[in-house]
């Protein structure tokens, strides 16, 4: 496949999405630039990457942890559980655009 215009920094990341315990999505993700879990908790968080650690080509290697919490909870737990990326999640159905606004005034908590 190509894409254009191609990168800037010569390749997409490619995050492979996984839902703890299951550990096949896991190995395959270990193989690629990220992971982005799933319905996963900051203590089951820690395990799936003791996991994931050893099954890395090389752990010097840029790795990316993609979670996804309620926009209001507090991000650091997981950025202490090895997140690298915290996505504010939003309920379709009910979100406003001032809910949006305030998490966005908020600005990074960590």
């Amino acid at each position: 496949m190509r894409f254009l215009p191609p990168p800037v920094n010569g390749a997409i990341p490619i995050w492979v999405t996984a839902r703890w315990p299951n550990r096949r999505p896991l190995r395959r993700a270990a193989r690629y630039d990220g992971l982005f879990v799933i319905d996963i908790e900051p203590p089951a968080l820690r395990t799936a990457l003791q996991f994931v650690e050893p099954l890395r080509p090389s752990a010097s290697d840029p790795y990316e942890v993609v979670v996804h919490a309620d926009a209001e909870a507090d991000p650091r737990p997981w950025r202490d559980a090895g997140a690298t990326w915290w996505l504010a999640a939003f309920d379709p159905f009910t979100v406003t655009p001032s809910a949006v606004q305030r998490v966005i005034d908020r600005g990074p908590a960590v």
